[in-house]
């Protein structure tokens, strides 16, 4: 499943997607656990730095209208 998402992801292109949780239910995992476990799958599987501040932060702020947190240093 997690194969469909970034085959997905990297059609639409990151610029052009994010990521969201419905996790916060009842016996499902805190949605920071969550988020932050996806990050470190999505980077197991080729994202660079650059494309999760994307997912993560850029494109949801451009969603909401709301100044973006600041993006992570690249070296």
């Amino acid at each position: 499943m997690v194969d469909d998402y970034v085959k997905s992801i990297r059609a639409a292109g990151v610029e052009h997607a994010f990521v969201s949780s419905d996790t916060g239910q009842l016996g499902s995992p805190f949605q920071p656990n969550a988020l932050a476990w996806a990050a470190q799958t999505l980077r197991k599987r080729g994202f660079t730095e650059h494309e999760l501040d994307l997912l993560f932060k850029l494109n949801p702020a451009k969603i909401l209208g709301i100044a973006p947190p600041p993006m992570t240093a690249t070296k």
